[in-house]
């Protein structure tokens, strides 16, 4: 992909994912690929562990606070 700024290049791999996503047919939520509510919400305190305590969150150029890894997994659900 080309671009002409920093924005302009994470728009255009954006739209690249989702075309890819679209290609496999891939809905990127929790919810459309077989994961119940009761099921998630049951999960949600382990899944923040695993998300906080994996080895890649520490690359991350801001580290994430629970709080946050918690409500990126409720807004993908």
């Amino acid at each position: 992909i080309q671009g002409n700024d920093d924005a302009e290049l994470v728009e255009k791999l954006c739209q690249k994912i989702n075309q890819l996503m679209a290609a496999v047919e891939v809905t990127p939520k929790l919810s459309a690929n077989g994961i119940t509510k009761e099921r998630f919400e049951q999960s949600l305190d382990k899944l923040v562990d695993l998300v906080y305590n994996d080895q890649c969150t520490p690359a991350n150029p801001r580290q994430p606070s629970l709080a946050e890894i918690r409500q990126l997994l409720i807004d993908q659900f």
